[in-house]
C-alpha cells in the first residue's frame, strides 16, 4: 500500500482556480483515482476535478 495524493482543481468564474490537495492509500494509481473520486463525491461540492495524481516515497503500513 502507497499513499497517494491527488491534486483537484475547483474553477470558479472570474476568479483563480483552487488546488485541493487529497491524500488516499491504494495500490495503484487506478485505485487511488477511484479513492479520490469517491471522496469528492462524498465531500465535496460538485465542479472539482482531478488533475493530477502523484504516489509519494514510503509505505503506508
Amino acid at each position: 500500500m502507497s499513499t497517494f495524493t491527488g491534486y483537484v482543481r475547483f474553477g470558479n468564474p472570474g476568479y483563480p482556480d483552487i488546488i485541493e490537495e487529497i491524500d488516499v492509500v491504494a495500490t495503484s494509481p487506478e485505485e487511488a483515482r477511484e479513492a479520490i473520486q469517491k471522496e469528492l463525491d462524498d465531500d465535496y461540492e460538485p465542479g472539482g476535478t482531478i488533475a493530477h495524481i502523484e504516489q509519494r516515497f514510503g509505505l503506508y503500513c
